[in-house]
């Protein structure tokens, strides 16, 4: 990729239609990323994650230092400190680093504040791994299979566990549907 984020982000002030730019850019790298994934090369193979793991503290501390370098940027080098009411009291550098701490702490705080009311979950998401939790021992302590499809006729509905239990089980769930499969690798 020819997207640097970190970039777009700490310059965003200097330069506003770079984040634009860059969507723009990308959604069209992933066009074509998906036209060569799927005709000219192979598949990679899915793994299994639970989260994004130490990604996710570098995402966080190129967000705070893109926050700090855009006010930073906006106490420095914006306009409205050159209108003569705000002149005489913001030619001195404490009172810019001041405003530097205000735009800082009051995005920050924002981000914080969003981050905390969004659930990292959606409430049919967990509902659906809560019913997922109940259901599927009961499916293998069993050995019914056709218990998966709720009666309706399945490939999986046509296989006998018997006494051998699976060693492998691949849940998937569609959430829009509310559906569940389950695949057992013996």
């Amino acid at each position: 990729r020819n997207s640097n984020p970190e970039l777009e982000q700490l310059f965003a002030a200097s330069f506003p239609l770079a984040p634009l730019i860059a969507l723009l850019t990308n959604l069209f790298d992933n066009a074509t990323d998906a036209h060569r994934m799927l005709w000219n090369f192979r598949r990679p193979v899915a793994m299994m994650a639970q989260n994004i793991g130490m990604w996710h503290d570098i995402v966080e501390f190129l967000n705070v230092a893109g926050v700090i370098s855009n006010a930073c940027i906006i106490a420095f080098t914006a306009s409205w400190v050159k209108l003569p009411q705000f002149e005489e009291m913001l030619n001195n550098l404490p009172a810019k680093l001041c405003i530097v701490l205000i735009v800082e702490n009051v995005v920050l705080g924002l981000k914080y504040f969003i981050s905390a009311v969004i659930p990292d979950v959606p409430s049919q998401v967990h509902l659906q791994m809560r019913r997922e939790r109940y259901r599927v021992p009961k499916i293998l302590n069993s050995g019914n299979i056709n218990a998966i499809s709720d009666g309706e006729e399945s490939i999986a509905s046509m296989v006998s566990l018997g006494s051998q239990l699976p060693s492998y089980v691949i849940l998937r769930f569609y959430p829009n549907d509310g559906n569940m499969c389950v695949s057992f690798v013996f």
